[in-house]
């Protein structure tokens, strides 16, 4: 979002705190259509009041601007309510009805130890996110009120600085953009344009629940802020702005950190010089290290024991730390973050022209000129080790174990069992990412395969 568009926004936000009861108005949407539609406009449509007052503004918006954009209210049906299909046929009605495109995508909610509404969650955005395309941007209609709670609600929680930033007004979901135009209107004004617009909408049975904390928190606590604090919506929203703020130097300062202590996202931090920071700028480096990777993100007990654990690491013993869905280990000053290790693979036969994922990273060649290994058209046995090894790498005399190779190349532990070994009949002939073996190197002016094995973004 350019930074007129956010000054704009913020601007409006603090006019409609001072005038709480302003009734929101279609145009206020005009900037979405400014620069000319890239895709189409995909709305998280609940068919709930708020994603109703969204996708009925948004048309009218296009229709004012005489755009040609492509707007698609999408519901996901999580069959949680007896009334589930009720709403989906609701849903699909409206659309109809204002002249937009519609798709319902079911979904099976599984518990994953987040509760019921984190698991809903956690599902719904994993169904947008495979629905759209990368040129589509989702538009969600979480409001002021929303946001509140939701600062609240990582306040009990124990968040930190950048949960109580609450949420942003536009992030990437995927390869596409997400973006929450309303966030900075109130429930109240979104009513009010909804009832002179006479439109009808889904309330769900479920927002009455006060064993889900974020109903508690709108029912129960919110009321009595409000009757404290009338102008309480101002306030946490400029603790929030704050918060934001602290938050981008806290990243700022753990980018210069990591800049020393790795040169790419990808690669190990280096322990010697994470030993020279302070313990607080030891813990803002790792946290905004595995935030950058996508990984969970430690609790606070967690990221205190990581840390000392770091801190006690001996250069000749290999280190293993881990929660649910990450595992960092350290070994030779080197401390390595993964998602958990898949099960070693069993052998198989490859082409070589097609990319596969193997011990989680992946496995790929292409054809090089003046040097690869040799293509004599046959595809290739794909091996692991399993003791007793030998070969000879290109440019090395003799040959050599396998296992003494691993040690001179510094080769985690942990990878040497799953690094994909290539075979031709009964000899191996290289090592994935690593090297040739003499006599199979392609000749000058010929073409050979270069084999790689690489982490990629989503894997370890």
């Amino acid at each position: 979002m350019a930074p007129s568009t956010w000054c704009w926004i913020t601007d409006w936000m603090a006019e409609d705190m001072r005038e709480p009861h302003r009734m929101f108005d279609y145009s206020q949407l005009e900037y979405l259509f400014r620069e000319g539609p890239k895709g189409r406009f995909v709305v998280g449509y609940s068919g709930g009041l708020d994603s109703h007052v969204l996708l009925h503004a948004l048309i009218k918006c296009k229709q004012k601007r005489r755009v040609d954009a492509q707007i698609l209210g999408l519901h996901v049906h999580h069959g949680l309510s007896r009334n589930a299909d009720k709403w989906a046929q609701h849903c699909q009605s409206i659309c109809e009805e204002l002249g937009a495109d519609f798709n319902c995508i079911r979904i099976e909610v599984s518990g994953t130890g987040n509760g019921r509404e984190g698991d809903a969650r956690s599902a719904r955005y994993d169904a947008f996110e495979k629905f759209l395309n990368a040129t589509d941007t989702l538009l969600l209609a979480h409001h002021l009120d929303d946001q509140i709670e939701t600062i609240l609600y990582r306040l009990f929680r124990g968040s930190g600085l950048k949960g109580m930033a609450g949420m942003p007004i536009e992030r990437t979901i995927g390869q596409s953009s997400l973006i929450r135009p309303v966030l900075s209107v109130s429930r109240q004004d979104l009513k009010a344009y909804a009832e002179s617009e006479k439109l009808t909408w889904i309330d769900d049975e479920s927002n009455l629940d006060l064993d889900i904390d974020r109903n508690y928190i709108r029912h129960e606590i919110v009321p009595i802020i409000r009757t404290r604090w009338p102008a309480y919506k101002k306030t946490i929203s400029r603790f929030a702005e704050l918060a934001g703020t602290d938050f981008q130097l806290l990243r700022e300062l753990a980018e210069l950190d990591l800049d020393r202590l790795h040169r790419n996202i990808d690669d190990p931090i280096d322990l010697t010089e994470f030993h020279r920071l302070g313990g607080a700028r030891q813990r803002n480096a790792v946290l905004h290290w595995i935030d950058n990777s996508g990984l969970p993100v430690p609790t606070q007990t967690q990221l205190l024991e990581l840390v000392h654990q770091l801190n006690v690491q001996r250069s000749d013993a290999i280190q293993f730390i881990s929660w649910p869905g990450v595992e960092i280990r350290a070994f030779k000053q080197k401390a390595y973050l993964m998602a958990p290790l898949t099960e070693l693979e069993t052998p198989f036969i490859w082409q070589g022209d097609e990319s596969r994922l193997v011990g989680g990273r992946l496995l790929a060649a292409q054809r090089v000129k003046n040097g690869g290994l040799i293509d004599d058209g046959k595809p290739f046995s794909i091996r692991f080790r399993i003791g007793g090894e030998r070969c000879q790498p290109q440019g090395r005399v003799g040959s050599h174990p396998l296992k003494k190779i691993f040690q001179e190349l510094a080769i985690p532990p942990w990878l040497r069992d799953r690094t994909p070994l290539i075979y031709r009949g009964e000899e191996m002939v290289a090592a994935a990412g690593l090297f040739v073996c003499e006599g199979h190197v392609a000749q000058e002016g010929t073409e050979g395969w270069e084999i790689t094995w690489e982490k990629i973004t989503d894997c370890s």
